[in-house]
């Protein structure tokens, strides 16, 4: 009994405390914890020390309820745009689908933030459905405007240059440097893979000139030479079943088979660095915008 009678007690002056700090003090105690956590979290956003303020804003987050403030939003704001900073796009998007529409500014940006988690990713396909399916639910004009840009600049990187300049020139974007890289993905020829295989199977190495790989094309085309001369001398000391010819043309079967193959990797080098090149120059593009 008398256990059971210090705990009621015990209760009693906790409770008595709390209202007494909130009535004269004029201050909600938890509300303290709130603004502690809330601006060291802030602080610690601005000093780029991501992985701290999502601690911080967390905690924040949990005494807000209780404080009686409003800024859930702003909070989810930081910790999903402090989750993209390290790279964690899943719970980053978790965070920033709890934002309301009422503050329209701040719920276009993370719209377009949760968009930008798509592309970060590579998964352009499902950045195109995201930024179609909102295209026309931002009441922000410069959010919805640089949601049409990363719909834009999906397209491009799955190289729909087609698709790509019709979005820009039905949102009167035309002015953007997406256009200009749209027309040069457009505009370059990709190197045919069989094509190089064939060359360098007719003439070794020209399937490298052909892929403006200079250096390696003159290597194929000298080594290949100099082991079809061996294997002719050899033949013709010692027949097809002599040990020279038998060495020789062994080592020239497989290099005019690595010329080949290298050939047609060439060629898709070659393609791929022209569009990483552009692709490259998209994604920094996207990066400028918050």
């Amino acid at each position: 009994m008398k256990i059971l009678n210090l705990i009621r007690i015990s209760l009693i002056i906790v409770i008595l405390s709390f209202f007494c700090s909130y009535h004269l003090i004029g201050q909600n105690p938890m509300s303290k914890y709130f603004q502690s956590y809330y601006g060291f979290g802030k602080s610690l956003y601005s000093e780029n020390d991501y992985k701290r303020a999502i601690g911080q804003l967390k905690n924040a987050l949990y005494f807000h309820d209780f404080a009686g403030f409003n800024k859930a939003d702003s909070i989810n704001y930081l910790i999903g745009i402090s989750y993209s900073k390290v790279a964690d796009y899943g719970l980053s998007s978790r965070y920033l689908a709890l934002i309301s529409k009422q503050d329209s500014i701040l719920y276009g940006k993370a719209v377009f933030q949760s968009g930008k988690n798509y592309f970060l990713i590579n998964n352009f396909d499902s950045a195109i459905l995201y930024c179609e399916s909102f295209s026309d639910k931002l009441s922000s004009k410069k959010y919805s405007q640089n949601l049409t840009l990363l719909l834009a600049s999906s397209y491009l990187m799955l190289n729909k240059t087609e698709l790509a300049s019709r979005v820009l020139y039905n949102a009167d974007l035309s002015s953007s440097r997406l256009l200009k890289y749209s027309t040069e993905i457009e505009n370059f020829k990709p190197k045919n893979p069989f094509l190089a295989g064939a060359l360098s199977a007719i003439v070794p190495g020209s399937g490298k000139f052909y892929t403006k790989n200079i250096g390696h094309g003159l290597m194929a085309l000298f080594l290949n030479g100099l082991l079809a001369y061996r294997t002719v001398i050899e033949y013709n000391r010692g027949g097809v079943s002599s040990t020279g010819f038998i060495i020789f043309g062994t080592i020239f079967l497989i290099t005019y088979t690595a010329n080949i193959i290298g050939s047609i990797f060439s060629a898709k080098q070659y393609n791929r660095r022209h569009y990483n090149a552009i692709h490259s120059k998209v994604t920094d593009f996207i990066y400028e915008f918050d």
